[in-house]
């Protein structure tokens, strides 16, 4: 039965190597290798992030996930930052009290806060 599990990944790996690419800006799990799961999650829907206002304990984790067919940038303060692409999943740790903006610089009006406590 391991043997059968074992085949049945290693199909599904070659698979999705034969796919195209293998862009590092595929979306990847909500938490960074060793470090702490992400409080909370921001969508990017349309041309509008979901939520655009968070509040958060300093400290925490925040995480953008641009998964779909519209490509975005995120720029943002304390040093916020991903090139423009489809799909994407970026963390920030905010280790301060504060608001901090960010937007994406392609759709206009696209911005929210970060509000960590």
């Amino acid at each position: 039965m391991r043997k059968f599990f074992m085949a049945v990944a290693a199909v599904g790996l070659l698979a999705g190597s034969a796919c195209g690419g293998g862009s590092n800006d595929d979306p990847k799990p909500s938490a960074p290798v060793g470090g702490p799961a992400a409080a909370v999650t921001i969508k990017g829907l349309g041309t509008t992030w979901d939520s655009d206002d968070v509040t958060i304990e300093a400290g925490e984790v925040v995480e953008w996930l641009v998964d779909g067919s519209i490509v975005h940038d995120l720029k943002g303060d304390d040093g916020v930052f991903h090139k423009a692409s489809s799909k994407y999943v970026y963390t920030h740790k905010y280790s301060k009290p504060g608001t901090y903006s960010y937007q994406c610089t392609i759709h206009p009006g696209m911005t929210g806060t970060v509000t960590a406590n």
